[in-house]
């Protein structure tokens, strides 16, 4: 009895298109132009030297100082960072006009 002819799969060459090509020159999502560079990060900048320390106000000074100018300040924990930059604008401008 002759054998049974089976079919032999071929390897598919791979294919050359790309099925989310866009054409060069085209505008992204985030705005750049297709091939455009990213603009580097700017950067880090260095952390404000701490406010409290030796000859410095206690952060209890410094809660009923941002209390008194309105902010938003916890009893405890962390002080905001904009209540420290608020402080130092604050007594820098005080110290300016003492001059």
């Amino acid at each position: 009895m002759p054998s049974p002819i089976t079919p032999t799969a071929r390897p598919q060459a791979p294919s050359t298109e790309v099925p989310d090509a866009r054409p060069v020159g085209e505008r992204l999502a985030d705005g750049r132009q297709d091939g455009a560079e990213l603009s580097p990060a700017p950067p880090p900048t260095a952390p404000a030297p701490p406010v409290t320390g030796p000859g410095g106000p206690s952060s209890a000074e410094l809660r009923a100082w941002g209390r008194g100018q309105g902010f938003d300040v916890p009893d405890r924990g962390r002080l905001p960072s904009e209540l420290l930059r608020a402080w130092e604008r604050a007594t820098e401008e005080a110290g300016e006009r003492a001059e």
